[in-house]
């Protein structure tokens, strides 16, 4: 954590939020999800601090993205090898869309909220455990960005503690304690 604070130079007393876009493939760009969303997290700069953790395959095919990010004063984490523990331990609140990122986030005890892409309709029947959950979280439509943007320049330490609570219940859903019990065992063999 001491080492991702130092490279990010990261603030110890202001939020820490840990954006975790995934690569969308019935999307085009697959980026598509950055782009969109970009400019509802460009104020947060002045009152918190932005991890944003773009797709490994993202990273690699669209250096052009990751510079511009760069250039907009984003904290972009593209270490391929990077652990991505200390990123969730390090973050007091999860933005992802879909994937593993939303589980992740709930598994290392994070409040979670979800970014639908534009073209969510494509995959919102699917029986994908992400899309099949997705009405547990708080979730923003890309109509809905204003209101998404109105969250976060509200958002203070009671909110995500609120957040917090929803995502305690998810995981106890998800990650039951026997289950964990059951998987460490399994992965233990």
């Amino acid at each position: 954590k001491t080492n991702l604070v130092k490279e990010f130079n990261l603030d110890n007393n202001k939020t820490t939020i840990l954006w975790m876009p995934s690569r969308l493939d019935w999307e085009y760009p697959n980026y598509r999800n950055i782009e969109d969303w970009l400019s509802s997290f460009s104020f947060l700069q002045n009152n918190f601090q932005l991890i944003i953790r773009p797709h490994p395959h993202i990273v690699a095919n669209n250096p052009e993205l990751i510079t511009r990010l760069i250039e907009n004063k984003f904290n972009v984490d593209s270490l391929k090898s990077r652990n991505l523990y200390n990123l969730y331990s390090l973050s007091d609140l999860v933005i992802a869309d879909y994937g593993g990122s939303i589980f992740s986030g709930i598994y290392m005890h994070k409040p979670v909220i979800l970014l639908n892409s534009a073209n969510h309709y494509l995959v919102s029947q699917s029986n994908e455990l992400d899309i099949s959950l997705r009405y547990k979280f708080q979730e923003y439509h890309l109509k809905d960005s204003k209101k998404f943007e109105l969250m976060l320049k509200s958002l203070d330490k009671n909110q995500i503690n609120n957040l917090n609570q929803v995502a305690k219940k998810i995981r106890l859903e998800i990650f039951t304690d026997d289950d964990t019990q059951e998987f460490h065992k399994f992965i233990s063999k």
